[in-house]
C-alpha cells in the first residue's frame, strides 16, 4: 500500500477515536452536571388546613389539651407543634411534640407511619404533659400541619395557626362546659337534671348519653348492676394479686358521685390480672350497655387490657387510643349476637396477656351496667 494512503488511514482512525473519545467524556459530564441541576420541591397542595377547636392549658398542672379539626380539602399525616415561652415572644421555638403520646420529637406529632390518615372534617384530641419542660409557663403555641408526599414528609408551613393559651391555674373539673372532665360520665353543656345528664354531669337511670357535648337520648333503660367499690367487692371476684380492690384512687363513690376511695385495679400480666362478675341478662334486652370510668398509667405501646363478655372480647385499651395518668369514660354496647344473653353472662375485665409488669396498671371504677329495650 502506499504510504501516503497507510498515513491518510492512520490519520482517520485518530480522529475517529477522537471524536469517540470526546462523545464518551461528553456523556459522563453531561450526567454529573445533570445532578446539580435544581428539580422543583415537594409543596403541600393548597387547601390543606388545620383549626384549634379547644385549647385548655392549667399551667398549674402542666397540662395542655389540644383538640385539632381538619378543615381542609386533603388528609393530614400530623402536625408540628411550638411553644412560645414569654408573652411578647413573636417566634414560636420550644418543641412541643416530645410532651404527648404520639409526638416523635423534633416538632412533629404523627397520627401513623407513613399515611394521612386524619380526612377532612377529622377530630383529634392531644394532652400534653409539660411537667419535665424546662419554663414555668407557656403563652401560645404555632401548629403546621404536614402530609406524606411520595414517601417524603412535607411542612405545610402556609397552614400554620397560632393559638394564644389563657392559664386556667387552679381550675378543675366543670360541668356544663360540653366537656367530658375527670370524675364526669357525661356533659351536656348545662346543668340541669333530668334530661339525662344530671346536674353534677352523671348519666341518669333510664339514659344512654355520649359525645362532647354530650347528647342524651331515653333508651328504655333498665338497671342492672351499679359498682363504685367504695362498700367492697360487690359482687366482683377479683383474681387476686394482679386483679383486686384497690385504694389508690377512685373516680366515684357507691352512688355514682364524683369522688370516693377505692376502685377495681389490674396489674402485671399474671393469671391473677383479672376480676370478673356474672349477670342476668334474661330481661329481653335488646342489648346491654357497660359504661365506667378507667385510668391507665404506664401502659407500653405493645401492651393492652380487654373486657369480655363471657368468652368474647368486646372492649380493649392499648397505649395508642388516647393519654395516660387521668380518668377516662366510656360506653361499651353488648349484642345480643356476642355472646347468649342467659342468667349467667360473665363480664370480665382481664390484664392477662396484655399487661407485662407490676408498673402496667389500670384502675377501673363506676361500672355501670343497663340493658336496653327498644
Amino acid at each position: 500500500m502506499n504510504p501516503k494512503n497507510r498515513r491518510g488511514i492512520s490519520i482517520m482512525i485518530g480522529y475517529i477515536l477522537l471524536i469517540t473519545t470526546a462523545i464518551v467524556i461528553s456523556t459522563i459530564v453531561y450526567q454529573w452536571v445533570k445532578t446539580y441541576v435544581p428539580t422543583d420541591p415537594i409543596e403541600c397542595p393548597e387547601g390543606v388546613s388545620i383549626f384549634v377547636k379547644e385549647s385548655r392549658y392549667n399551667c398549674e398542672n402542666k397540662e395542655l389539651n389540644l383538640t385539632l379539626k381538619n378543615n381542609g380539602r386533603f388528609n393530614i399525616g400530623g402536625y408540628l407543634i411550638h411553644a412560645t415561652t414569654s408573652p411578647g415572644q413573636e417566634l414560636a421555638s420550644v418543641d412541643l411534640s416530645q410532651y404527648t403520646e404520639s409526638g416523635e420529637g423534633k416538632g412533629a406529632v404523627l397520627f401513623s407511619f407513613l399515611d394521612n390518615s386524619m380526612k377532612p372534617n377529622n377530630e383529634i384530641k392531644n394532652v400534653f404533659d409539660l411537667n419535665d419542660l424546662n419554663f414555668s409557663q407557656i403563652y401560645s403555641v404555632e401548629i403546621i400541619p404536614m402530609r406524606y408526599q411520595n414517601k417524603n414528609r412535607v411542612n405545610c408551613a402556609d397552614a400554620r395557626v397560632k393559638e394564644t393559651l389563657n392559664c386556667l391555674e387552679g381550675v378543675g373539673s366543670v360541668c356544663g362546659n360540653g366537656i367530658i372532665e375527670t370524675g364526669e360520665q357525661c356533659d351536656d353543656g348545662n346543668t340541669a337534671n333530668s334530661d339525662g345528664c344530671s346536674s353534677t354531669c352523671q348519666i341518669e337511670s333510664g339514659w344512654l348519653c355520649a359525645g362532647e357535648p354530650s347528647i342524651c337520648t331515653d333508651q328504655g333503660i333498665i338497671q342492672i348492676d351499679f359498682s363504685g367499690f367504695e362498700s367492697g367487692g360487690q359482687g366482683w371476684i377479683f383474681g387476686g394479686a394482679d386483679g383486686d380492690r384497690d385504694n389508690t384512687r377512685s373516680s366515684v363513690d357507691d352512688s355514682g358521685t364524683a369522688g370516693g376511695a377505692w376502685s377495681a385495679h389490674l396489674q402485671d400480666d399474671s393469671t391473677s390480672s383479672k376480676f370478673f362478675k356474672n349477670f342476668d341478662f334474661t330481661g329481653g334486652y335488646d342489648y346491654v350497655n357497660v359504661l365506667f370510668d378507667y385510668y391507665p398509667e404506664g401502659i407500653d405501646p405493645a401492651e393492652y387490657i380487654e373486657l369480655f363478655c363471657d368468652t368474647v372480647q368486646v372492649w380493649n385499651f392499648t397505649n395508642g387510643d388516647h393519654g395516660q395518668d387521668t380518668w377516662f369514660s366510656t360506653a361499651v354496647r353488648i349484642n345480643t349476637v356476642d355472646c347468649n344473653f342467659d342468667s349467667t353472662v360473665q363480664i370480665r375485665f382481664n390484664g392477662n396477656p396484655g399487661l407485662s409488669t407490676n408498673a402496667d396498671d389500670i384502675w377501673v371504677d363506676g361500672i355501670n351496667i343497663t340493658g336496653v329495650l327498644i
